[in-house]
C-alpha cells in the first residue's frame, strides 16, 4: 500500500516536473478526480491525495485541486467540465466505474495527459501516461485504519460483503457461522450456489435466519 501511494504521489510529481522548464510559466494545473470518501479505502485515497496536492501547492509552482464525486454520473460531469473549461493541464483519476469509458476517450482526444489510479478502464489504458493499480491486502489494511480512526472499537460488529456481478450484499457474521456449520456435499460449487441464492432472496443483508430459510 505504501508503494501504491508512493506511485500516486509520483504521478502528480511527474506531471509537475514537465512544467519546470520556464520559470515565468503560469502555475501548472493538476486535477485529481476521485470518488468521495464513502468507505475506508476511498477515505484513505482522499486524505493522501489532499496531502500530496497541498505539498505541490506549497511549492508555489503548481495548482493541484482534488475533486471528489458522489457517483459515476457526477464524475463524468466533473471531468467533462475540466475538458471544456480547460481548468486542468493534467489529470489524475480514480474512475468510479467503467461508465467513464467515453469520458476517458474525450480526455484522450482533448490532449490532456492523464494517469488512471487503482481502477483501470482497459480501453483508456493505452492513451494514459500511466496506470497505477492497487492491491487488495493493502486496500484492506488502509480501510481498517480508516475505520479505527473513525472510532471503531474492538467490540464493533463487522460484516462481510459478497459480490456476484452487479449484486452486492452484506453478510452478517452470524450468517457466516451458520453457513460454516452446514455440510456441503457438493463442495465449493454448492456453497457458491447457496450464497448466490441468498444474495437474490435476502434483503440488503444476509442473516442467520435467511440461511435457515433458503439453504
Amino acid at each position: 500500500m505504501k508503494k501504491l501511494f508512493t506511485l500516486f504521489g509520483a504521478a502528480l510529481l511527474a506531471f509537475a516536473v514537465v512544467s519546470c522548464g520556464d520559470a515565468k510559466a503560469k502555475k501548472t494545473k493538476i486535477g485529481v478526480s476521485i470518488p468521495a470518501a464513502d468507505h475506508g479505502w476511498t477515505g484513505a485515497v482522499m486524505t493522501y491525495a489532499q496531502e500530496k496536492a497541498q505539498e505541490l501547492n506549497d511549492a508555489g509552482k503548481y495548482a493541484a485541486t482534488v475533486i471528489t464525486s458522489s457517483d459515476a454520473a457526477n464524475q463524468i460531469q466533473q471531468v467533462e467540465d475540466l475538458i471544456e473549461n480547460k481548468t486542468a493541464d493534467y489529470v489524475v483519476i480514480l474512475p468510479q466505474d467503467n461508465t467513464l469509458e467515453n469520458t476517458m476517450a474525450k480526455l484522450a482526444t482533448s490532449g490532456i495527459p492523464y494517469v488512471m489510479f487503482d481502477r483501470i478502464i482497459d480501453s483508456a489504458a493505452s492513451t494514459a501516461v500511466a496506470c497505477v493499480k492497487g492491491d487488495n491486502n493493502g486496500i484492506g489494511a488502509e480501510t481498517a485504519k480508516r475505520f479505527i480512526a473513525d472510532g471503531m472499537k474492538v467490540s464493533a460488529k463487522l460484516g462481510l460483503i459478497a459480490a456476484f456481478g452487479a449484486l452486492v450484499v452484506g453478510i452478517v457474521l452470524g450468517a457466516v457461522a451458520a453457513l460454516q456449520r452446514m455440510r456441503w456435499t457438493g463442495n465449493v460449487r454448492e456453497l457458491r450456489n447457496a450464497v448466490e441464492r441468498l444474495t437474490v432472496l435476502s434483503g440488503e443483508r444476509i442473516t442467520a435466519e435467511d440461511v435457515r430459510l433458503y439453504c
